[in-house]
């Protein structure tokens, strides 16, 4: 396989990790990520999503952020009257993160797109059923995660869709986010 880098406006986040097929809204405030937001909107509407590991750093550096994070499609951009942004995005497919750099204004990363691994169609649909089971339970169980969200996760299946949008779900740590999003 051949690994292909590419260059991307970065967004660091607080608190939120971006799964690939996911489609969130994200409300941006800091002048390096709308510079971010305005250079993805002038090209491609491509952007690197990634948590930061201490949610008050205003100014996050390389090691201040998750190596791993998700090439995303920005759909819509919205100024708010206060300067915020208010942004609706897709993640597209999980990167690492080699390295950031700045110039301008604008932060940008140097990513490789990492493919989700393959696996066998049987034992996928075997652990599609197994995981639509447990989620089930879950719901039922705790009552912390809507019930509506049962029918759509119910029509996913592809094992990777699935894992990404139960654990967009749960209400786990940034950091058990992270690691499963690598």
């Amino acid at each position: 396989m051949v690994k292909v880098t590419k260059d991307y406006p970065i967004i660091p986040l607080r608190d939120v990790v971006v799964f690939p097929g996911i489609v969130t809204t994200l409300f941006v405030g800091r002048s390096k990520s709308i510079e971010a937001l305005n250079s993805a909107m002038a090209s491609d509407k491509k952007l690197v999503l990634v948590a930061q590991k201490d949610a008050s750093n205003e100014d996050p550096t390389f090691k201040d952020i998750y190596h791993f994070g998700t090439v995303s499609n920005l759909l819509q951009l919205i100024k708010l009257p206060d300067g915020t942004m208010k942004v609706l995005v897709e993640g597209s497919k999980r990167c690492q993160i080699d390295k950031i750099s700045e110039s301008k204004g604008l932060t940008k990363a140097s990513v490789t797109e990492i493919d989700d691994d393959v696996i066998k169609v049987s034992d996928s649909m075997n652990l599609v059923r197994f995981i639509k089971t447990k989620f089930n339970d879950y719901v039922s169980s705790t009552k912390k995660i809507p019930p509506e969200i049962l029918s759509t996760i119910d029509a996913i299946d592809d094992l990777s869709k699935l894992i990404d949008n139960i654990v967009n779900h749960l209400n786990i740590d940034t950091s058990q986010k992270q690691e499963i999003l690598f």
